[in-house]
């Protein structure tokens, strides 16, 4: 049974005055800018209250002393609070430091899940197993080898107890020209290949006449790959990913087939489309406030050509 999750990362850790803010609703450091994934402040108290009672943030940064705060959704109906806790300066729990392999990182952040009572899985696996379909997908121009657009980190699960695991995630890409990738038996081998260009053109966004480009990319499953049928492994793990995907800041926003054709048609599974866009172009697409999913996409009628 799941009891805690512990997620750590080992980049530029935030300042005490970023901590401060982290698990407040609606703030944050990029309220103005367009850049980079964040923007509207909800990501990290939103997604952590969704699936637990208590969240509890450590970080640190240039090696110097752990800082901390915490949510805790209990404490807050019995104890009327309104105000986010302060932060203070503790040693991060052992616990936590021999599970990252007893090597704490000059700088770095622990996010930590507790009284989980929302989770709908009871076993690392299943989460595992959920994370190459869904986070694997969402942000897998972060797990491929290619830095040209996402920058790759390395991301492990571990459980932790008496019978340790530990599990690699890899790349989940719907156009299949990603390496190293999670399609069985095919990890370091591309089962697609691009279909045509790349279509790019500028969009204007204000009425100064900027614009930002949208790219659109399609790609097709190559001979070999579709002889190996829709009951293959292979092509089961294609059925998965049946659908247009719109990446933000090389980041998965939606995905679906948005009333295009039927994903249940098996001659659908053997192509892929995506396309990408830049934050300044959030109106335009209609990114929602938790960046995942796009509004107003829709067939043009014969009539507005």
């Amino acid at each position: 049974q799941i009891q805690e999750i512990v997620t750590y990362d080992d980049g530029r850790g935030m300042s005490p005055e970023v901590l401060s803010i982290c698990l407040q609703f609606g703030n944050g450091t990029r309220m103005q800018s367009r850049k980079g994934m964040g923007r509207f402040g909800i990501g990290l108290p939103n997604a952590s209250i969704s699936q637990a009672k208590r969240v509890e943030v450590y970080s640190w940064q240039e090696g110097g002393q752990c800082n901390y705060t915490y949510l805790d959704l209990d404490e807050i109906i019995s104890q009327d609070l309104h105000h986010v806790n302060p932060v203070t300066q503790v040693d991060l729990p052992n616990k936590y430091v021999k599970n990252i392999d007893g090597v704490k990182q000059k700088s770095g952040t622990v996010v930590v899940w507790k009284k989980c009572d929302r989770l709908d899985i009871a076993r690392s696996k299943t989460l595992f197993r959920g994370l190459e379909k869904g986070l694997c997908r969402v942000y897998r121009h972060y797990l491929d080898d290619d830095d040209s657009y996402g920058e790759q980190v390395k991301i492990t699960l571990k459980t932790t107890g008496t019978n340790k695991i530990e599990y690699i995630l890899k790349a989940n890409d719907p156009l299949y020209l990603m390496t190293p990738n999670n399609v069985p038996g095919y990890e370091d081998k591309k089962t697609n290949a691009m279909f045509g260009d790349v279509i790019s053109f500028p969009v204007e966004y204000d009425h100064d006449g900027n614009t930002s480009n949208v790219e659109i990319r399609f790609s097709m499953a190559l001979p070999e790959t579709q002889s190996l049928g829709g009951s293959s492994p292979l092509g089961q793990h294609y059925r998965h990913n049946v659908g247009i995907s719109f990446v933000r800041s090389a980041r998965e926003i939606d995905f679906g087939v948005f009333n295009f054709f039927r994903a249940e048609e098996e001659r659908q599974r053997w192509w892929g489309c995506e396309i990408r866009f830049d934050p300044i172009l959030d109106e335009l697409f209609g990114v929602t406030n938790n960046k995942q999913s796009i509004r107003g996409i829709r067939k043009l009628d014969e009539k507005e050509y």
